[in-house]
């Protein structure tokens, strides 16, 4: 017993980067910070009316991590816990383990991966499951396996387009099952994305208590409008031919239909057209004006294509940041929306000094600088894209075009440019990043000693 405990002890010495990587998470975050969002989701678990403008599934668990700690603690210890060990495991595929420990507290330090992790919401929950669901799924053993798709499963489920993270990741899991044939490889991988994504749609229903059809009141009708605004001008008739069924506040003029409607539209949010008080949109449809819009959404793309690309690109570029708009919430400013939330959520708590200082250095001293701009990591991303291509390395090709692909996905599902939607691909980058790195140094290390391989190198 004492020789057991005795080792445990050695190996926590041998790896304690990696506790302290987990210390800085929960230090900066303690006890959790929650957006409008994630305290929205909290509220919904606890009235067990869960809606699906979130994913239920995650309002799930966290009733149940209720049970023992009350608030955002044990979230945020998930999140934080699931996060750093991925990291930590994957990087020790590639690396010694004492610098996968050293490395892993660098990429939990580093501000634009530090930041989105100190809030309770679906995109840090989703990374968590994601690194640490792929190191499980890469090893040998049936029983981490299974657990690692088990995480790849929520990771999935806790975002709408959390499908999209799957491709390259699932196509790295079946390469390893050393399948015959490159054709069965890719044959397994798309049934595992088809298993996971489906398992996950599937228990996102069965958690549903209240359908609020969040599509339909939020990016169909951004879409919409701003189709509408990037056409050139279009008589009254013509916008109400091309909105064909979709309802409209009675308050809208009918007169100049198009430019009362583009008054209120801006590719950076949606929230004007069905949120101000004169908004020409309401906030919510019936299943008839549901139907009218799909309608309507579906002829904009037919018939006004590039309209509606034009629209698109404008939305992408503000979750680029290739915009000269600050950045979207890159630093979450408070540990609660409003005071009605926190009275509401019974959940009051008085940052710490350190807390406050560091929220504020990162808001100002780096939330201006490019390291802040997601257009940077896909960059960087492409690159060391590129380098895996070379080299073959199918490891450091499936984390960065996770990422890449998780990101080409809000061209067509964002509906504001918010920081956390780039977060998986900031990870993505900077972890194939130093991948490549540490690859070039060992095959630097071999060529100097005379190695014919990277594998003889050992």
């Amino acid at each position: 017993m004492f020789a057991a405990l005795e080792a445990l002890c050695a190996r926590i010495v041998r790896r304690w980067p990696v506790l302290c990587a987990g210390l800085v998470i929960v230090a900066y975050a303690y006890p959790g910070a929650l957006n409008w969002d994630s305290g929205d989701q909290l509220l919904h678990a606890r009235h067990h009316n869960l809606g699906d403008w979130h994913p239920p599934v995650m309002g799930v668990y966290w009733r149940w991590l209720e049970l023992v700690v009350a608030g955002p603690l044990a979230m945020l210890l998930l999140q934080a816990g699931l996060f750093v060990y991925g990291v930590y495991a994957l990087l020790c595929r590639r690396l010694a383990p004492r610098a996968a420990a050293w490395l892993t507290l660098a990429v939990a330090a580093f501000p634009p991966v530090l930041t989105p992790l100190a809030v309770v919401w679906k995109d840090a929950q989703m990374a968590g499951f994601l690194v640490a669901g792929l190191a499980l799924a890469l090893r040998p053993e049936r029983r981490p396996r299974a657990i690692g798709l088990a995480l790849l499963v929520l990771a999935s489920a806790v975002r709408d387009n959390g499908a999209a993270v799957l491709p390259p990741l699932c196509l790295l899991i079946t390469a390893g099952w050393q399948l015959r044939g490159r054709h069965r490889t890719v044959a397994a991988a798309a049934a595992l994305v088809l298993a996971i994504a489906g398992v996950a749609v599937v228990a996102n229903r069965l958690a549903t208590h209240q359908h609020r059809y969040p599509w339909y009141n939020s990016l169909a009708i951004h879409d919409l409008a701003g189709g509408l605004c990037h056409e050139a001008a279009l008589s009254d008739p013509d916008v109400l031919t091309y909105l064909s069924g979709v309802p409209l506040r009675d308050a809208v003029p009918r007169r100049d239909l198009q430019r009362a409607i583009c008054r209120h539209y801006t590719p950076r949010v949606w929230f004007g057209l069905t949120s101000a008080d004169d908004a020409p949109f309401p906030s919510t449809a019936s299943a008839d004006e549901r139907a009218a819009i799909r309608r309507a959404w579906l002829a904009m793309v037919r018939d006004h294509t590039a309209a509606y690309l034009g629209h698109r690109w404008d939305v992408m570029r503000g979750v680029l940041g290739l915009t000269d708009d600050a950045i979207w919430e890159p630093v979450c400013g408070g540990f609660v929306a409003s005071q009605a939330q926190a009275d509401a959520l019974d959940f009051h708590y008085t940052p710490a000094p350190l807390q406050v200082r560091l929220r504020d250095w990162f808001a100002t001293a780096w939330a201006a600088t490019v390291l802040y701009r997601p257009w940077l990591y896909a960059a960087l991303s492409l690159l060391v894209l590129l380098y895996a291509r070379a080299r073959r390395d199918p490891l450091i090709g499936a984390v960065v075009a996770s990422g890449l692909v998780y990101e080409a996905s809000f061209f067509l599902g964002a509906a504001s440019p918010d920081f956390r939607y780039s977060h998986w691909m900031i990870v993505c980058g900077v972890l194939g990043a130093i991948l490549a790195v540490g690859d070039a140094l060992t095959r630097r290390r071999c060529r100097t000693a005379g190695a014919s391989s990277t594998a003889s190198c050992g």
